[in-house]
């Protein structure tokens, strides 16, 4: 019994020992490819750390442009309300303008009936305030036109800030 025991116990020392010693050479064995896989991941680090550096530089790019444009916005809103608010005083001028165009007319009709006690007195008056009329209506077709010309190009601007607005909506 003692000899089982003792070739037990060497079986098991010689078993033991040599499994030591395949996992000492594994691991040896292992070592270098372990080390390739850790330079390796070491690259993919540094390559995804580079992509985040830029990642977030073109973020903070994006957040600069954003705030530019938004005050751009800002600013293009305010000269739209300084030109719609130009625009509504034009507007109440020409109907000004109308109103002062109908009161003349009828001024003209009741020149034309002191006329036939008046003639000559008239007729001097009657040249003079047609004379103003003229030069009162061509001035006001003048700035009329001119009118005119401001809200066709308030028109498209406010056609392209619309576009410009959509495109950053989509943007965004």
């Amino acid at each position: 019994m003692e000899l089982v025991v003792i070739l037990l116990c060497s079986l098991s020392g010689a078993l033991v020992g040599t499994a030591i010693g395949i996992l000492l050479m594994l691991r040896k064995i292992r070592q270098p490819t372990m080390e390739a896989e850790l330079a390796t991941l070491k690259v993919k680090l540094r390559t995804t750390e580079a992509s985040l550096a830029a990642n977030i530089a073109d973020l903070d790019n994006l957040r600069r442009q954003l705030g530019e444009r938004d005050l751009a916005i800002q600013w293009n809103e305010e000269a739209l309300r300084e030109k719609q608010q130009h625009l509504d005083v034009a507007v109440a001028e020409r109907a000004a303008t109308e109103q002062r165009a109908r009161e003349l007319s009828v001024q003209a009709e009741a020149l034309a009936e002191q006329r036939t006690q008046l003639e000559a007195k008239v007729k001097e008056e009657k040249d003079l305030s047609a004379e103003i009329v003229n030069q009162q209506v061509a001035s006001y077709e003048a700035q009329l036109d001119f009118e005119k010309r401001q809200v066709h190009e308030l028109t498209e601007r406010v056609g392209r800030l619309t576009a410009e607005a959509a495109e950053i909506g989509d943007c965004c």
